[in-house]
C-alpha cells in the first residue's frame, strides 16, 4: 500500500516530514526528555521510526491496516530494514517483531501513554480495578458478584489495551504495559489516589504532555 506525504500529516510525531539533518529526537525533544528513549540500542533510528508508524493512532499505517502482522511487516520494510534469501529480517528485528526486545517495549509503553493520555488513563482504571477486585476475591468466600464485576473488568482492561496498542494484542507486550502501570502509578498517583482509581472515583490526573516546537 502506498501512502502520500498528507496521509502523515496528523501524526502526533510526523517523522516523514522530518528535515534530512535531523534525527527523530532532535527533532522531538519530548521524546528524547524521556529515559526510555535514551536507551543505546542497535539501528535506533530505524527502531523509533517503526514505533512511531506502528503505534502512532493517526499513522496511516494503522488506519488503513487493520491486519496487525502485515501492519508491523510493512512498516518494517518501509523504515529500512531488509529481509535476507529466506524471506527473514536479521535476528534483532524478529525479535522486536516478536515483542521480545523488553526496551523497545518500554519504548512503545512511553509513547502511547505520551500522546493517548485519556486512554491510557483508562487502561490505569481498569488495571487498578482489576487488582482491587483479585484482592478481594481472595479474602471473599462470596464470589458470584465479584466473580461477574472481574469478569466485566477483565473485558473493559483488554478493550482499552488493545485500543492503546493500536489493536495489538502480543501477550509479552501487555505484560510489559501493565508492569509499566504499576511502575508509574505510585509515581503518578499519591496511594490514596490509586485507592480512588480502584474504586472509581475522580482523582486528578497528571497534565498531558505537549509537543515542543
Amino acid at each position: 500500500m502506498t501512502f502520500k506525504d498528507s496521509d502523515f500529516s496528523e501524526m502526533m510525531c510526523n517523522i516523514k516530514a522530518l528535515p534530512k539533518n535531523k534525527t527523530i529526537l532532535e527533532a522531538f525533544p519530548i521524546l528524547a526528555n524521556q529515559k526510555e528513549f535514551q536507551e543505546e540500542i542497535a539501528d535506533k533510528e530505524k527502531v523509533l521510526a517503526w514505533i512511531i508508524y506502528c503505534f502512532d493512532m493517526d499513522s496511516p499505517f494503522v488506519k488503513y491496516i487493520t491486519d496487525i502482522n502485515r501492519r508491523m511487516l510493512d512498516v518494517a520494510l518501509f523504515v529500512g530494514y531488509e529481509k535476507n534469501a529466506k524471506g527473514l529480517f536479521g535476528e534483532d528485528v524478529e525479535q522486536m517483531l516478536k515483542f521480545n526486545k523488553g526496551e523497545v517495549n518500554m519504548m512503545i509503553i512511553r509513547y502511547v501513554q505520551l500522546f493517548y493520555n485519556t486512554t491510557y488513563t483508562a487502561v490505569v482504571t481498569m488495571f487498578m480495578q482489576f487488582i482491587h477486585i483479585s484482592n478481594s476475591m481472595a479474602k471473599s468466600k462470596e464470589k458470584g458478584t465479584e466473580r461477574k464485576d472481574f469478569d466485566d473488568v477483565v473485558e473493559l482492561l483488554e478493550k482499552y489495551t488493545k485500543k492503546l496498542l493500536s489493536q495489538q494484542t502480543n501477550v509479552s507486550l501487555h505484560k510489559d504495559l501493565y508492569r509499566f502501570i504499576e511502575r508509574e502509578s505510585m509515581d503518578i498517583y499519591s496511594e490514596h489516589q490509586v485507592e480512588k482509581i480502584a474504586k472509581k472515583q475522580p482523582v486528578t490526573k497528571a497534565k498531558p504532555y505537549v509537543i515542543e516546537s
